[in-house]
């Protein structure tokens, strides 16, 4: 009888590394160059093929409120100027308004409305793509870990497992920019350069008004003089942007009703005291700068958990459930998990990618309010999991790693 076939990567004294190699090098020096770049730089594949996912995924199920912003930017070029907020529905900030009117401006004379927003739609997925990959690999810079690998994870999980696409459904990818915003502040406060880093915050504040909550990522500058400066600088940023129409303008965005449910925290209390609405959102907004201060004072050396705390006990506490509120925190948790060079990070890191996909899926087999509860319980695990697995070590060889990653 003759002998089984042996596997060349079960062979003894074979690894599958050592395997893979070999292959590797049957290729043809230019041919293995090629792949090797291709490995090294995943967003000239992931970018450009996350723009026709997301392109695809609008017109099979549209783009939400994204119309009626690029109504609102274009009127605010063209038509009701400084006015343009005398709209209550409008929750946006400025500046986003502002990119997306001229976006709107230069395409849809030749494109027309509907391709317009196919068009919008798959250009500011693919540059969220982009962005966090770049995020990833700073942050995974700073902290030591690899950072092909941490581009790789954070781009295909935003790229095909619809943590993108459902707030593009919605209309809402300004959402998943804000933290990105907030976390880039976060990084350059916590490396010493609190200009730039309150610039981005206010960035951010002009961009959507909930981006109040990542205040606490001025304390990541620790001394009093940096957390000043960086605190001056957002807002600064945000007088710039919202002074001219409070001034000038007929602002009617604290008059919107979003008719909360009680079926929350908040909006049960709501029911129950005739608090308003907007008394609600103040009382999130300082329960989210509250965590927020307390992790960027117990864990100052991980910025982006600073804003992950925030972003998580806004979701926890939302009077108004909707799925795409999720993605923020997702993007953070897997922008985290790939990142970190701790024991509980490295453990954890595919299940969490894996998780942020199954969260945004669940809506396919679970009903409208389990799904929501299932995806609050997900983020408050990854922030849980962040935390414990950040928790400062001990002795001299800690305080050596903590050195090593403030500077």
């Amino acid at each position: 009888m003759p002998d089984a076939p042996v596997d060349p990567t079960q062979a003894p004294g074979v690894s599958t590394g050592s395997w893979l190699a070999r292959e590797l090098d049957r290729l043809s020096p230019r041919r293995r160059s090629a792949l090797q770049w291709w490995l090294e730089h995943p967003e000239a594949l992931l970018v450009p093929v996350s723009a026709i996912v997301f392109g695809a995924f609008v017109v099979i199920y549209g783009d939400g409120d994204a119309p009626a912003f690029r109504a609102s930017g274009v009127d605010l070029w063209t038509g009701a100027g400084l006015d343009v907020f005398a709209n209550q529905w409008l929750q946006v900030g400025p500046v986003y308004l502002a990119l997306l009117g001229l976006a709107t401006l230069a395409v849809e004379p030749w494109a027309g409305v509907v391709l317009t927003g196919v068009l919008l739609g798959a250009l500011q997925g693919a540059v969220l793509v982009w962005w966090a990959m770049r995020l990833a690999r700073r942050t995974a810079r700073r902290t030591g870990a690899d950072p092909v690998p941490a581009a790789w994870a954070i781009g295909l999980v935003l790229a095909v497992g619809e943590c993108v696409q459902i707030a593009l459904e919605w209309g809402h990818p300004e959402e998943i920019a804000v933290a990105l915003l907030l976390a880039e502040a976060a990084l350059l406060q916590v490396s010493g350069r609190p200009v730039r880093g309150g610039a981005l915050l206010g960035l951010a504040g002009a961009t959507k008004l909930w981006a109040v909550i990542g205040a606490p990522v001025a304390l990541l500058g620790r001394r009093p003089r940096t957390i000043a400066v960086c605190a001056a600088a957002a807002l600064g940023v945000v007088a710039v942007a919202y002074l001219p129409f409070l001034l000038h303008g007929q602002v009617r965005t604290f008059e919107h009703v979003w008719n909360f449910d009680d079926q929350t925290i908040l909006g049960w209390w709501g029911f129950r005291t005739g608090w308003s609405e907007w008394s609600l959102r103040a009382v999130q907004a300082g329960a989210a700068v509250l965590v927020g201060a307390a992790v960027a004072w117990r864990r100052p050396l991980v910025p982006e958990l600073t804003v992950l705390g925030a972003v998580v006990a806004r979701v926890l506490l939302d009077p108004f459930r909707l799925q795409y509120y999720l993605s923020p925190a997702l993007v953070l948790i897997v922008l985290w998990a790939w990142t970190s060079t701790t024991p509980g990070a490295r453990r954890w890191r595919l299940p969490v990618a894996v998780l942020a996909v199954v969260v945004v899926q669940a809506r396919a087999v679970l009903p409208p309010d389990a799904t929501w509860w299932f995806g609050c319980a997900m983020v408050l695990a990854g922030l849980v999991l962040a935390l414990i697995s950040e928790r400062p070590a001990q002795g001299p060889a800690a305080r050596d790693l903590r050195s090593s990653r403030a500077r």
